[in-house]
C-alpha cells in the first residue's frame, strides 16, 4: 500500500482457490497531536471469466471397440482449452459415483483415457461419467465424457484353428498324461473375458476317459485306453465366458477327436496242446499237429510267426511258420520215444510266447488213422445224382 496516496497493489498472482483477505489501514492526519483513525479492509478473490475453462472437454465422447481392445489400451485423449491461460498445468478427475463398474482409467495429467478392466458391448455399451478439469490457477470446472463400447452386439464366440479337432494318443499313454490344451483363436475374448472349459458328452457313453482343466483348457487322460475295446472317442467341449453374474455369456460347443493308436501290448499265448503223438512210419512231409496261438493285438501285431528254437534233433521236424503246422522232414531216429521241442510265436512286433511241445514216437501201427487234410471243405451242386462222387478222403493208417 502507498502510505501517501493510499494505493492498494498486489504483491502476487492470486487464484480462484485462495482464501479472501482483510487487513487493517490506519490513517491520520498531520496535526499534533495527530488525529487517527483504523479501518478494517476485506478483500474478495472474485473469478475471471476470461481465466476459466470452456464449458465443454474436447472430444466429449470417446468409443472402443472390444474386438481388438485389451487390458491396458488407449481409448484416445480429452483436453480443455483455456483461454488466457495456456500454460497451466490442468488435473482430470473422474465423479465415479454413477458408474461404479467403471473399467477405464483418466490419467489425471495428460487426459489420456486407457482400458482396465471386461469391456461388454452386449453387457453395457456406454459409460457416463463427470469429468472434472481445473489447475493451480483456475477453478475447477465439471463436463461430461461419454465412452462407447462397439463390438459385435449378440455375442463373439471364441474360435479355434480347426473344428473338429483331431489327435492321435497311443494307447499305452499313462493315466494324468496331457494330450492336449485348447487354445482360441480370438485374442479380445481370451484376454478380455476368462474362459471356462467343460466336457459336455463323450462317445460312446459309457465312457469318461478324458479330463478337462476347467480354467486352462488342458485335456488329460483319467482311465486307461484299449485300441481293441474302442478306437476312438468323440468329445463335446463347451467353451464359454466365465462369468456367472452376466446375463449374457459367451460360449460355443467344440468337438474333439481322439483316435487311439494302437500299440503291441499282447503276448500270444498257447492254446494248442502240449503234447502230440506220431507213428514212427508217418509220412513225411505231411503235418500231424498244429501249435495254435492267439494274440489279442490287431493289425499287423496280431500276426504270428512259429519257429521250433530248440529240441529238433537232426532236423526231423519242421514247422510252417505261418499255420503252425509241424510236419517230418526225417523219419525218427530207431528206437527213440519222443522228442521235446521248444517252439516260438513271435508276433509282428516282436513280442513273442515260448512252449516246449512233447511228441512222442510209437513204433508201431497201433494209433487210430487221422486224416491227412485236417481242415476239409467240399462243395457240392445241388443238382448231383445221389450216387456221385463228390471227394476222395485220404487218411494215415
Amino acid at each position: 500500500m502507498d502510505r501517501w496516496s493510499g494505493e492498494v497493489h498486489l504483491k502476487r498472482s492470486l487464484g480462484f482457490e485462495d482464501s479472501n483477505f482483510t487487513f487493517s489501514v490506519k490513517i491520520s492526519d498531520s496535526a499534533n497531536p495527530p488525529h487517527e483513525v483504523t479501518e478494517v479492509v476485506a478483500v474478495q478473490i472474485v473469478s475471471d471469466d476470461s481465466n476459466q475453462l470452456s464449458l465443454d472437454i474436447t472430444p466429449s465422447e470417446l468409443s472402443v471397440d472390444e474386438t481388438s481392445a485389451t487390458i491396458g489400451s488407449l481409448v484416445g485423449s480429452i483436453a480443455v482449452p483455456v483461454a488466457g491461460k495456456n500454460g497451466s498445468e490442468l488435473f482430470y478427475f473422474v465423479d465415479k459415483n454413477k458408474e461404479d463398474d467403471f473399467p477405464f482409467y483418466v490419467n489425471a495429467a495428460t487426459g489420456d483415457v486407457f482400458v482396465t478392466g471386461p469391456i461388454n458391448a452386449t453387457l453395457k455399451s456406454s459409460y457416463d461419467v463427470e469429468v472434472t478439469v481445473g489447475s493451480d490457477e483456475i477453478a475447477p470446472k465439471s463436463s461430461r465424457l461419454v465412452i462407447k463400447v462397439t463390438g459385435n452386439i449378440g455375442g463373439s464366440k471364441p474360435s479355434f484353428p480347426t473344428d473338429p479337432i483331431v489327435i492321435r494318443v497311443p494307447e499305452n499313454s499313462r493315466i494324468g498324461t496331457r494330450i492336449l490344451v485348447l487354445s482360441p483363436n480370438d485374442k479380445s475374448v481370451k484376454t478380455i473375458w476368462p474362459l471356462k472349459y467343460q466336457i459336455v458328452e463323450q462317445s460312446p457313453s459309457d465312457t469318461t476317459s478324458f479330463d478337462i482343466n476347467e480354467k486352462t483348457g488342458e485335456l488329460k487322460l483319467v482311465k486307461s485306453l484299449d485300441y481293441e475295446k474302442v478306437a476312438n472317442h468323440l468329445l463335446t467341449v463347451k467353451v464359454s465366458s466365465n462369468d456367472d453374474s452376466a446375463d449374457f455369456q459367451y460360449s460355443t460347443l467344440l468337438t474333439v477327436a481322439v483316435v487311439v493308436e494302437d500299440v503291441n501290448d499282447f503276448q500270444p499265448i498257447f492254446l494248442s496242446s502240449d503234447s502230440a503223438e506220431i507213428s514212427s512210419d508217418h509220412p513225411l512231409n505231411r503235418p500231424f499237429f498244429n501249435v495254435f496261438v492267439a494274440d489279442e493285438d490287431s493289425g499287423d501285431w496280431s500276426v504270428v510267426k512259429y519257429v521250433i528254437r530248440e529240441g529238433n534233433v537232426d532236423g526231423v521236424f519242421s514247422i510252417d511258420e505261418k499255420s503252425g503246422e509241424l510236419s517230418l522232414q526225417k523219419s525218427p531216429v530207431v528206437g527213440r520215444s519222443s522228442y521235446q521241442l521248444t517252439i516260438r510265436a513271435e508276433d509282428g512286433g516282436q513280442l513273442f510266447s515260448e512252449q516246449i511241445l512233447k511228441i512222442n514216437i510209437r513204433q508201431d501201427s497201433s494209433i487210430a488213422p487221422k486224416f491227412v487234410d485236417r481242415k476239409m471243405s467240399l462243395e457240392v451242386a445241388e443238382n448231383l445224382p445221389a450216387i456221385s462222387r463228390i471227394a476222395t478222403l485220404q487218411v494215415i493208417a
